[in-house]
């Protein structure tokens, strides 16, 4: 059993964060990830564009290690993927993403070992979609968490 669950949040209130830059006609990578149901992404899998996007007081800048803004699909700075590499490496899938950073380097990490049995949909809150779920706010069965 798993003794500490981390949540890993953006704040895009006071740090920027990526948006994915893509033709007309190409599915964005959150679809795309979506489209995969947590298995990995093939051979044929391109390193998106990200563009930087503002934080909620309008400025600019790569001074976060971690956005969250296109999850399942999340991107981290190569020094918070270090950090972090110990929890990443084997749940996940870690691939390339192209941004405008000239010193700072990204990565994009897309999960692969979804948790099963452990949601707790009797002390949650979700709507169900033809898709998947849109939880609000999730409750997890602890005993269920390996």
């Amino acid at each position: 059993m798993i003794d500490k669950l981390y949540c890993l949040q953006s704040d895009i209130t006071n740090y920027s964060s990526f948006i994915q830059d893509y033709p007309d006609g190409e599915e964005s990578i959150m679809g795309r990830s979506r489209d995969q149901k947590w298995r990995r992404f093939g051979d044929n899998y391109v390193g998106i564009i990200l563009e930087l996007h503002p934080n909620d007081f309008g400025n600019k800048n790569y001074k976060f290690d971690f956005s969250s803004f296109l999850s399942p699909f999340m991107v981290f700075s190569e020094g918070a993927l270090v950090s972090l590499s110990d929890i990443l490496s084997s749940r996940g899938q870690i691939l390339p993403v192209k941004t405008e950073s000239k010193r700072k380097k990204f990565v994009g990490y897309y999960p692969t070992n979804p948790l099963s049995e452990c949601f707790d949909r009797k002390n949650s809150v979700y709507r169900e979609y033809p898709n998947g779920l849109m939880i609000e706010k999730p409750v997890l069965i602890k005993s269920n968490i390996t």
